[in-house]
């Protein structure tokens, strides 16, 4: 049975047209996929970040997404096609809560920058009304006793007592008491302790040898013990 070349044509273009629309249909399905929305877009920022946002942007292939932390304001570029983010940048930073309780050695930073002196002691007293710092300066042979509070870090008064010499009660750290201070708060070996004095800060800078890890330098109060900084080595 002989097939007509007519039908053979006729069947020939049908198939290639069924090919066409499919390969059409399949390019459409591809490339209408809808480009990321505003709110989808704050959606994906909000879950991602847990921020505020304050602000939206759209521009041509993107949104600029403006949000809020408790450490400050970023803006971050979403890809409007794919979702994915292009950048993230901080554009202002926040300062501590005055909540936040000061530790001694900003107080000494704070008292340094205000008052001309050697600091002799600092002790910190919970009272009635608050919590405070009292922060003791020797300049001549006057000592000026300053109270400060401890959240903002304001002088809230001082005492003054002349003809006091300098006092010598407060007992110097062993090196042997650092180097279990610095281990305590990084482990590893101790390399070196150097004692050092600066603005009348006195402190030790003890060197951690940390295996398969980064080297460390903890600085410590001589005289409180507390743990002023800790500076990981390149």
């Amino acid at each position: 049975m002989r097939i007509n070349k007519g039908k053979i044509f006729i069947i020939t273009v049908a198939g290639v047209l069924v090919l066409f629309v499919v390969i059409w249909q399949l390019t459409k399905i591809v490339t209408s996929a809808s480009p990321l929305s505003a709110d989808e877009a704050s959606k994906l920022v909000k879950e991602r970040y847990n921020g505020n946002v304050v602000q939206i942007n759209k521009l041509e292939n993107k949104y600029k997404v403006t949000f809020e932390l408790e450490t400050g304001t970023y803006v971050v570029e979403v890809n409007r096609k794919t979702g994915d983010v292009d950048s993230l940048t901080r554009t202002s930073q926040n300062n501590l809560p005055e909540n936040t309780m000061k530790t001694e050695a900003e107080i000494r930073g704070l008292v340094k920058q205000q008052q001309n002196g050697d600091i002799t002691n600092i002790e910190k007293k919970v009272e009635d009304d608050g919590t405070y710092y009292y922060a003791s300066i020797q300049q001549g042979s006057e000592e000026t006793t300053y109270k400060i509070d401890a959240f903002n870090g304001k002088i809230m008064e001082s005492t003054t007592q002349k003809g006091k010499q300098p006092t010598t009660t407060n007992k110097i750290l062993t090196k042997e008491k650092a180097a279990q201070i610095a281990l305590k708060n990084v482990s590893g070996k101790v390399d070196d302790i150097e004692f050092e004095q600066s603005n009348g800060v006195t402190y030790f800078l003890v060197e951690v040898d940390r295996e398969n890890d980064k080297d460390a330098t903890v600085q410590i109060n001589a005289i409180s013990g507390e743990i002023m900084s800790i500076t990981w080595d390149d």
